[in-house]
């Protein structure tokens, strides 16, 4: 076990580190071979290929299978709604499904990571512009620097700004991310700048 993860664990909330902890122990009970890995600020379980992984949130944690549908994998969902992974958004251990059927999900998905479907590169999709807001179409009429970055940004940067526009449920906070937007723009960055390196 890597000192790196054991680090993400102390890290998490109060709440999540007793889950971590579990899905950390099953997963290495289950698959001794397994190794760790922190991708995308994640810990990761890997065979071959990227297995599975686990993530903790402010208010809840996730758990999940890499590329589980292209597997054939057949994963119920659990806790109590939708998150990210297949097993919902998990507030407590109670929320984790029976050891069994975790053991189950992880043998056959071992199983499944050494066939060529595993390595089988996923076809991209030519990314669809979204239609513009006006609202947007006409800050960008009056920011010249804004605009021209704008222009310069993929299909695929551009939908992440305008799809956190369309996202915003009152005025207020559409405003407020208008203006944002506005600024990264012109300072020539991207919706997810703080994340990349």
């Amino acid at each position: 076990m890597k000192p790196d993860i054991d680090e993400y664990i102390d890290s998490a909330a109060p709440f999540a580190r007793p889950i971590l902890t579990e899905l950390r122990l099953q997963v290495h009970r289950t698959l001794p071979g397994v190794r760790e890995q922190l991708k995308w600020g994640m810990p990761f379980f890997c065979l071959q290929h990227n297995l599975c992984f686990m993530v903790a949130f402010k208010a809840h944690c996730g758990f999940g299978f890499w590329r589980a549908e292209a597997l054939g994998l057949q994963v119920p969902e659990t806790g109590s709604t939708k998150g990210m992974g297949q097993f919902g958004k998990l507030l407590s251990c109670n929320d984790l499904p029976p050891n069994a059927s975790l053991q189950t999900l992880l043998l056959q998905a071992a199983a499944l990571d050494g066939s060529p479907v595993a390595v089988t590169p996923r076809r991209k999709q030519a990314p669809v512009s979204l239609a513009m807001p006006e609202v947007l179409a006409q800050a960008l009429q009056q920011h010249d620097q804004a605009a021209s970055f704008f222009r310069q940004m993929t299909i695929a940067q551009q939908n992440d700004y305008i799809q956190w526009l369309l996202d915003a449920k009152t005025d207020l906070t559409r405003q407020k991310r208008l203006g944002t937007m506005l600024e990264w723009l012109a300072e020539h960055k991207t919706r997810n700048w703080k994340y990349m390196k």
